[in-house]
């Protein structure tokens, strides 16, 4: 099973989403997005005692179906100095399916070439509070901050193993519209933010550490088409980059570095009332 939060991290999941909703009931504008997609997961463990001769432990690779739902909503008479109209964003996607396994089995310093599947189920959550300016008919700038939760579970042939962290980042979404006349936007965004704390749970190993505040960075470019007033399709391609760092050892145990890139390409319908 995915990890529990703690009581404290309950208490600041509940109060933004709190601040979320008492900020919608005051929307102008709404809009209402579901996804679907492939999610490439690259994951490698770092060998930190140089026993293998690439530097790598192991690496799983793979395509793991996602489904998305994202919600939006845009305060039009709510301007800030005039020009910047405030707005909220909450994302919500769940991703499940299997990438293979292509490494060593471990014991003490001896290695041993092992490949195998590793089933995936993960969650990701993203809450998002911003701005947006108007720079010209065809431009608008949307500079945001966000509170981000993820948790992975990793089901491996000995053992699962539970990872979450929780991130906050800054960023900027950029929207054109290259013609006049015609329903197309195009939008580019880009966040960059920090761990605010991160852990593995082994419970068959009893090993339950933390894996640091690592840097986390994102990118990604968005293409939606306006069918009429209400309903749009759009099409995405993202990219998500973060380390885990080394756990300290428990009941002999220790999770070593880690390196984590995720591409996503995704497809999806929105309605806007």
């Amino acid at each position: 099973m995915l990890c529990q939060f703690k009581t404290n991290k309950k208490a600041f999941i509940v109060s933004t989403l709190f601040l979320f909703i008492n900020h919608t009931a005051y929307a102008d504008s709404w809009q209402w997005q579901l996804q679907t997609g492939m999610l490439h997961q690259n994951y490698q463990e770092i060998d930190n005692q140089q026993l293998t001769t690439d530097g790598i432990l192991n690496q799983e690779t793979g395509n793991i179906p996602q489904m998305a739902i994202s919600v939006s909503n845009r305060l039009d008479n709510q301007r800030i100095a005039n020009d910047w109209i405030p707005y909220g964003t909450l994302d919500i996607s769940y991703s499940k399916g299997s990438t293979d396994y292509n490494g060593y089995l471990q014991s003490g310093n001896d290695l041993t070439p092992y490949q195998s599947k590793t089933d995936n189920k993960i969650i990701n959550s993203n809450l998002a509070f911003g701005a947006t300016k108007t720079i010209n008919q065809n431009v608008q700038i949307s500079p945001n901050v966000a509170i981000n939760h993820y948790q992975w579970q990793r089901g491996l042939e000995q053992y699962d193993e539970n990872f979450r962290h929780t991130a906050v980042l800054a960023g900027m979404v950029v929207d054109w519209q290259p013609l006049d006349k015609r329903p197309i936007n195009l939008q580019a965004t880009a966040q960059l933010g920090k761990m605010l704390d991160s852990e593995i749970d082994v419970p068959k190993l009893e090993l339950k550490q933390d894996i640091g505040k690592s840097n986390i960075w994102q990118v990604g470019v968005n293409a939606s088409y306006q069918l009429n007033n209400n309903l749009s399709l759009n099409a995405g391609v993202s990219h998500k980059d973060w380390q885990y760092q080394q756990s300290k050892v428990e009941n002999g145990y220790q999770y070593p570095n880690s390196d984590n890139k995720q591409m996503l390409w995704s497809v999806g319908l929105g309605y806007e009332f």
